[in-house]
């Protein structure tokens, strides 16, 4: 079955396989207590729609994917960059296997190819100084073909 779930799985495993730092991340739909993380990431896939095709033909999917880098203060100022350009080379540019986990033998019933990224800094300064969050967020475009 070539559908979102499986798509947004294949990327997600393959972000949790190739992601090189130890940094605590939050996928969609999952908890995790950061009270006491100085950094972490939060991945969703933000939006897809379907192109055109014949009837029978195979899907072929445009996607947005989001990954959104946190770093508090306590750490090292350009560590949320730091955690973005892993990002990026995590997953710009690349071509990823999508397999169906529901299938025995873990068949590839599709590929996504993601384009380049575009960070922003989101970040947001307080009344205090020194008390905010750096926030960089890369956006990554991309489309997901069935085989």
């Amino acid at each position: 079955m070539f559908d979102t779930h499986t798509i947004a799985g294949g990327l997600f495993a393959h972000w949790a396989d190739e992601f090189p730092l130890d940094v605590p991340t939050v996928f969609p739909g999952t908890e995790i207590d950061l009270a006491d993380a100085a950094e972490w990431i939060d991945i969703s896939l933000d939006a897809w729609s379907d192109r055109v095709r014949r009837h029978g033909g195979k899907r072929r999917v445009t996607l947005m994917l989001s990954v959104h880098c946190f770093a508090k203060p306590s750490t090292d100022h350009g560590r949320a960059d730091e955690l973005a350009d892993a990002a990026e080379a995590t997953l710009a540019g690349r071509t990823i296997s999508i397999r169906d986990a529901d299938e025995s033998g873990l068949p590839i019933v599709g590929y996504v190819k993601l384009f380049e990224p575009q960070a922003r800094d989101l970040s947001r300064s307080t009344r205090e100084a020194g008390d905010a969050v750096r926030h960089i967020a890369v956006r990554i475009a991309g489309v997901a073909e069935e085989v």
